[in-house]
This record gives structure tokens, C-alpha cells and sequence, in this order.
């Protein structure tokens, strides 16, 4: 209908959403078609949320579905340097959690608390408690990995809280998943053992 009504905005989002709904049923290279479209839909009729939302999209396929860290980087920094300049602070801060975890995953442990850490700061400024439990998560992976296991278990227990309170399993998966790496750290076996079941139970 949108191709017929010639609504390019409309038919570069909807385009968009479809490439969602086949990166979520794993058809990577569907995705990539759906998602690149709509990105040239965007850039051609200059809207600059539909642009960032598909530099970010791409960035995630490329992530999740191809495991391409660097082109996956490269998406996400396009992403950042949009929403940056129409003024989404959710995106910015969205965006720079993602770039933070593909940088703790790289082992370049400095560039990672600088992106998480200023994704936190940006995440504070808006309503949305899941994206901010997911980046104090990402901050209890870089303190794991630091093996300071005190900082990391304080806010992996703010992440699992706030999964526990809007019932989002993928958040409570992360936040059990890094404190029951942490018991095992500390051989508590009886917390490893108590977030191995909420690890299990939302896997």
C-alpha cells in the first residue's frame, strides 16, 4: 500500500521493521537486505530517525548474526554520530552501551568503561530502566573482568533487580549469568548456586 500511496517514509520504516522481524528469526541475510533498504529510503528522504534506527539495526545483525565485530563498530559509530546530532539521548546512550560490550568483548577494556561509562550518564537522563539495567550489567562485566568482583556484584544486583521488577528475562539472564560467574569467582557455592536457577528458569 505504501509503494502504491508512494509514502517513502512510511514504506522505509515499515521495511525496517520487517528487517527486525527477520533478524529475530535468524534470516541474517534477509535482514541485511530489508534493513540497507530502508536505510537508503532514509538518507533519501532525510530522516534522520529512521537513518540512525538503521545504522543501528545493521550494527546488530552484523553483531548477533555474523558476529563481525568491526563492521558491526562501524554501523554503531555511524548510529552514535546521528543521533548525536538530532539529539536523542536514549539512542546515544543505547548506541553507546552496544559499542562498550563489543569493546570489553575485543579485550580493549579502556575503551569499554569509557563508552559504558558514558552511556550510564546519558541513561540517567531518560525514562527507560531496562537500557540502564543493561548498562550497569555491562559495568558489573568490565569490573568481573577486572576481577573486582565487589563492583561487579553491586551492579549486577541493580540489574537483576530492575529485570525482577518489569519482568524481563533477557535482563535477568544477563545479571544472573554475571553473578553466578561471580559466586564461583568468590566459591560461594550456594549464590552460584541460587543464580543458577534464575540463570536456568530464563534461559
Amino acid at each position: 500500500i505504501y509503494e502504491k500511496l508512494n509514502e517513502k517514509r512510511l514504506l522505509g520504516a515499515t521495511m525496517g521493521l520487517i528487517g527486525v522481524d527477520f533478524s529475530e528469526q535468524k534470516s541474517y541475510y534477509k535482514a541485511l537486505d530489508y534493513c540497507k533498504n530502508s536505510l537508503q529510503i532514509g538518507l533519501e528522504v532525510k530522516d534522520m530517525t529512521l537513518v540512525t534506527d538503521q545504522y543501528n539495526n545493521l550494527a546488530t545483525i552484523y553483531y548477533v548474526g555474523f558476529h563481525n565485530l568491526q563492521k558491526a563498530l562501524d554501523y554503531y559509530f555511524k548510529s552514535l554520530e546521528v543521533s548525536i546530532k538530532i539529539d536523542d539521548f536514549q539512542m546515544q546512550g543505547s548506541t553507546m552501551l552496544d559499542i562498550g560490550s563489543i569493546y570489553l568483548e575485543m579485550n580493549q577494556l579502556d575503551s569499554s568503561i569509557f563508552y559504558l561509562s558514558k552511556s550510564l550518564e546519558l541513561l540517567n537522563k531518560v525514562d527507560n530502566s531496562i537500557l540502564k539495567a543493561n548498562c550497569q550489567i555491562g559495568i558489573g562485566r568490565y569490573y568481573f573482568r577486572m576481577s573486582r568482583f565487589a563492583d561487579a556484584k553491586r551492579f549486577a544486583i541493580f540489574g537483576l533487580e530492575i529485570g525482577e521488577e518489569f519482568g524481563n528475562l533477557q535482563t535477568l539472564y544477563k545479571a544472573s549469568d554475571l553473578l553466578y560467574n561471580i559466586s564461583l569467582s568468590e566459591n560461594d557455592s550456594l549464590g552460584a548456586f541460587r543464580y543458577l536457577i534464575i540463570r536456568t528458569a530464563t534461559n
